[in-house]
């Protein structure tokens, strides 16, 4: 399955759910350490929130469930994840692969896409 939206935002970074599996998560992370020295990076940089790889980390990122926005919005460990893209995120999962939490600084952004596009399944927030 894959979904992609466009988008545009006016805050320093932007949050993305990459589809990656066990052998291209290094790649990932290396790329994310050379995206973080450039010149350009300068505000938030790229960070990997939470690479989920099982239904129980999953589950223990969003409040143990797709969240429940009237009751858990002001929980101790609120994360901006619709219950569609739990849904996607468990899908990916079980598929084998893992779904990858990130953030990235607008102003490398387009570094990563030229790598990365095909493996963004979703922006975030």
């Amino acid at each position: 399955m894959k979904i992609k939206t466009d988008f545009v935002t006016n805050s320093s970074s932007s949050c993305f759910i990459l589809v990656v599996t066990k052998e291209q998560l290094p790649d990932l992370q290396d790329h994310v350490k050379n995206l973080n020295k450039h010149p350009d990076a300068f505000n938030e940089g790229v960070r990997i929130y939470k690479t989920l790889k099982t239904k129980w980390q999953l589950d223990r990122y969003t409040n143990n469930a797709p969240m429940d926005w009237v009751q858990k919005a002001r929980g101790p460990r609120f994360n901006n994840l619709t219950k569609r893209l739990y849904e996607i995120c468990l899908e990916v999962i079980e598929d084998k692969n893992y779904a990858v939490h990130m953030a990235i600084d607008r102003n490398v952004v387009s570094k990563f896409h030229r790598k990365w596009d095909d493996l963004i399944v979703e922006r975030a927030y």
